[in-house]
């Protein structure tokens, strides 16, 4: 895991380390299931105050991306999959975009 911190930027550090760990977490750069620093560990690598990356963790975990397991450390969940719309989209003939149910019935008919 890799985080770079842009100190004289006018992005608070902890968007900075919160925006390139959720990137890692939805590109897979970060595994499923692959452990985290710790947030002392992490902390101390970034230079910034533990409850800085305690929050960011929280938050992480809050939007699915990381569970904290306490007592056994922190680790990435599986990326979460797109909900899949009921309605997809197809061009009919004079190229104009139609909604259609994927069992074939129109939304309007019924």
């Amino acid at each position: 895991m890799f985080v770079h911190i842009e100190r004289g930027s006018a992005v608070p550090i902890s968007r900075q380390i919160m925006e390139q760990l959720r990137s890692q977490c939805l590109s897979g750069t970060l595994a499923a299931g692959e452990k985290l620093p710790s947030v002392r560990e992490l902390a101390q690598q970034l230079a910034v105050n533990v409850n800085t990356v305690f929050r960011i963790y929280e938050r992480l975990s809050a939007e699915g991306l990381i569970e904290l397991r306490h007592g056994d450390g922190t680790y990435v969940l599986p990326r979460p999959r797109q909900a899949e719309s009921r309605f997809e989209t197809q061009r009919d003939q004079t190229g104009r975009v139609r909604p259609f149910r994927r069992d074939g019935e129109l939304p309007h008919q019924r």
